[in-house]
């Protein structure tokens, strides 16, 4: 399954294809298509613009229905679960070129020496600086079955050789209470950065620390949280309000 449909309401008519209505609309697509094939002057990628028509359909839906591709929800279920398996960096493609942002403490390219500024122009013997390499391509590449090896070819600044270093892909942690700490001597402050299924452990532990350290209020920060599982949500709302009254319990 290479997409799936996020649809906003639990009230979207789904219909048979085998329908009158169902017959009559994607008759005309299968048409429009079957021509395409059989006298468009060039040749094409049916698949792509197959994914092309079905997001323009799911624009006059509402803001809330897309397509999602297979790597989009491999990247967010990787967010929810908490972990994934990989090399244990935070990169960014500049310049055309794959640069360490930072790497991440106790990952496997810490451990060999890879260092954050280090742009990564070989994997695996492949060349991946200036190809027009994506983050889904990055992913492909780094990312595989726990314990296997993966060579990375770097140029870092001030070397002259191209440095190789052998890194064993494991599972990676994430984190979703991205930091805590007393802003006040009575106020803390909690950033989450997502709902995800390690979230509820994560706060409880930043709670009670803070709540040690002498909090009394708390700031808690949301800001570009994309959200995630509902019922984490909700766990967090239930720290701060009671059943009968809008009170906040710290």
């Amino acid at each position: 399954m290479k997409h799936i449909l996020s649809i906003s309401s639990s009230r979207f008519p789904f219909q048979p294809l085998s329908s009158a209505k169902g017959n009559e609309t994607t008759g005309k697509f299968e048409e429009v298509f079957n021509y395409l094939s059989s006298y468009y002057v060039d040749e094409f990628d049916g698949a792509a613009i197959t994914d092309a028509a079905i997001v323009a359909m799911l624009k006059e839906l509402d803001p809330h229905s897309y397509l999602i591709s297979k790597e989009e929800v491999q990247g967010a279920n990787e967010k929810i679960d908490g972990s994934f398996v990989g090399v244990g960096i935070r990169f960014d493609i500049i310049d055309d070129t794959l640069t360490v942002v930072n790497t991440i403490e106790g990952g496997p390219c810490e451990l060999v020496g890879v260092r954050a500024g280090d742009k990564i122009v070989v994997i695996d013997g492949e060349t991946v600086a200036g190809v027009g390499l994506q983050t889904p391509g990055v992913r492909e590449r780094l990312m595989g079955t726990k314990g296997s090896l993966v060579v990375l070819g770097i140029k870092r600044r001030g070397e002259n050789e191209i440095l190789s270093y052998d890194v064993r892909r494991d599972k990676i942690p994430l984190f979703s209470v991205a930091s805590s700490y007393m802003v006040t001597e009575k106020t803390g402050y909690i950033k989450v950065t997502s709902f995800a299924r390690t979230t509820m452990d994560e706060f409880k532990e930043a709670l009670l620390k803070l709540k040690k350290a002498g909090m009394k209020n708390l700031i808690l920060d949301l800001q570009e949280n994309p959200g995630g599982l509902l019922h984490v949500a909700k766990y967090m709302v239930d720290q701060f309000l009671s059943k009968r009254q809008f009170d906040c319990l710290l």
